[in-house]
């Protein structure tokens, strides 16, 4: 009878924990994002030593600089489109866990499937320390980019490059980060 009575408490607050876990994230996501503020807009000055730079160069020069950054930026689009459904894929799994969330809770209260709902538990949490940990890429991402020298063009055009493909390996890889971190399944 007490089993039944917890396993239904659960199940019929199942949907209250959950939101709590992700009221718990959202608290220090909110928290870390005054820490991650870093802006990496460019001044106007380094965009004028930088034509500058430019007037001097040959036309072949020009063109490669011209093909070079075409490349990168097509490649960064591409990216930026693999982190737009890395984010939007985050949201999608968020709600999913969510609405089966009495499923797992009711297996709490038995002995041999408790796991289910424990490990479900730390999936959650997962979650939230994901939405931490893709706040932290993109603050150091803002950071690193904010370093960048762009007098000279060519070098800071792949390192541009080298800091967005990082950005994307590390936000694919957040989900499993967190996961490890928390021992969840």
């Amino acid at each position: 009878m007490i089993k039944m009575w917890i396993a239904v408490w659960l199940v019929s607050h199942a949907f209250d924990f959950s939101m709590a876990v992700f009221d718990v994230a959202q608290n220090l996501i909110g928290k870390a994002a005054g820490v991650a503020n870093a802006s990496a807009k460019v001044s106007p000055g380094d965009i004028a030593n930088m034509v500058d730079s430019l007037k001097g160069e040959s036309i072949g020069k020009l063109m490669t600089i011209v093909l070079e950054t075409s490349i990168v930026k097509m490649i960064i689009q591409g990216i930026s489109i693999l982190i737009t459904v890395i984010l939007y894929g985050r949201m999608i799994e968020i709600y999913i866990y969510t609405s089966v969330c009495a499923i797992p809770f009711a297996t709490m209260g038995n002995k041999e499937w408790g796991s289910i709902g424990t490990n479900y538990i730390r999936g959650l949490f997962a979650l939230g320390l994901q939405g931490l940990f893709l706040l932290i890429c993109v603050g150091i991402y803002a950071v690193l980019v904010k370093t960048l020298n762009i007098s000279d063009i060519h070098k800071s055009i792949f390192e541009l490059l080298g800091y967005t493909l990082i950005l994307g390996i590390t936000m694919m890889k957040s989900g499993s980060i967190a996961k490890s971190i928390l021992n969840a399944h």
